[in-house]
């Protein structure tokens, strides 16, 4: 998930890219924008740049979409391998995961490819997740192959130090995630860890912490009050200060106990999507109190669990808006309009990505 400079929220699908802003509209193949389409609907990674342009990761390539313009990437002289792992905005420099080819760094413009084992020192092929230490600024890889590895700040081209070794018993990779109060956060399905250069590498939570029998971590998201919240199999758990305050599954209406991603957004909502439904949760985190959890419907009008009357007023959640149904080009040739209705104060840039004049 990503979020653009208006709060709309994109989603990377196997079924399209899905934007949601006062309800939802989904670009898939067939949908005709102004400068053609996108490469796949297959998106395997989505994130938003200094400027407010979409970049969109498709096994096939790149694409950003950028005003009336969609620049797609296919050139192998820009990226090395077209498979896009992750993207990641840091500061005004876009950072793309590619392949088995290590990173891509955009800058102004001027490409500039970290190759495995080159100049940068970074000794890894299959890079899967980037973050950025907001206190430090050293930026973090997480690859499939061989662990974690850290570059400081200040060096062009940067220098990649190792940091963790890849733990030979456990396959899956780290994920990562920014501390904003410094940090990061480094997690796989069983365990969270903390690193900072003054404290090292610390223990967060174990999944065996949860005294809820096997439970798999998916996902972790970080609230810029640096309370987080972790996908799991047995639901979505929120923890602030260093102990667990909130506990939702499937009863309390998220419509699954497997809650495969979750997101915070800049209105402090936590988003979270399973195999059936994407919802959010309003930026409420209170020991012991109901959480109202909002469940997006693709079609017809949004559910939502019934409100506490409990809460004060300025804690409610937003309106829970009506919701189109995906928008495919129409019949007779001329494509029915994807943003209508509900699109019709996003910026610019976007109203010309599909072709209107306003």
């Amino acid at each position: 998930m990503a979020e653009g400079r208006n709060g709309e929220i994109y989603f990377a699908t196997d079924d399209g890219l899905s934007i949601f802003y006062d309800g939802w509209t989904t670009l898939r193949t067939s949908t005709p924008l102004a400068n053609g389409s996108i490469l796949s609907d297959h998106v395997l990674a989505v994130e938003t740049d200094h400027r407010g342009f979409v970049w969109v990761g498709y096994p096939n390539g790149l694409q950003v979409l950028a005003g009336p313009e969609i620049v797609t990437i296919q050139d192998q002289q820009l990226l090395k391998n077209l498979n896009i792992n992750a993207l990641y905005r840091s500061g005004d420099d876009m950072w793309v995961a590619t392949g088995s080819a290590g990173v891509h760094r955009w800058r102004n413009g001027i490409w500039h490819w970290v190759s495995p084992w080159g100049e940068e020192g970074l000794g890894a092929y299959d890079v899967r997740s980037i973050t950025e230490d907001p206190a430090s600024g050293s930026l973090y890889l997480s690859s499939l192959d061989n662990g974690v590895w850290v570059a400081h700040p200040g060096s062009d081209p940067l220098r990649f130090a190792h940091l963790l070794a890849p733990v030979t018993e456990d396959p899956d990779w780290l994920r990562l995630r920014a501390d904003p109060f410094g940090g990061i956060y480094l997690f796989n399905r069983s365990t969270i860890l903390h690193h900072t250069f003054t404290q090292g590498i610390q223990p967060v939570l174990n999944a065996s912490d949860f005294m809820a029998g096997d439970i798999t971590i998916y996902d972790m998201a970080v609230t810029r009050s640096g309370a987080f919240w972790l996908a799991t199999s047995n639901g979505i758990y929120g923890f602030s200060e260093g102990k667990g305050t909130v506990h939702l599954t499937a009863l309390d209406g998220i419509g699954s106990n497997a809650v495969k991603r979750i997101f915070s957004d800049g209105l402090g909502r936590i988003w979270f999507a399973t195999t059936e439904r994407v919802g959010y949760l309003p930026s409420i985190l209170a020991e012991g109190t109901p959480i109202p959890v909002r469940v997006i419907e693709t079609g017809g009008a949004a559910n939502a669990t019934p409100v506490p009357t409990s809460f004060p007023a300025d804690l409610l959640p937003p309106p829970t808006p009506v919701i189109s149904m995906d928008v495919l080009p129409g019949p007779g040739g001329s494509p029915r309009d994807p943003l209508a209705g509900f699109f019709s104060d996003l910026s610019r840039w976007l109203a010309g990505l599909f072709g209107q004049n306003r």
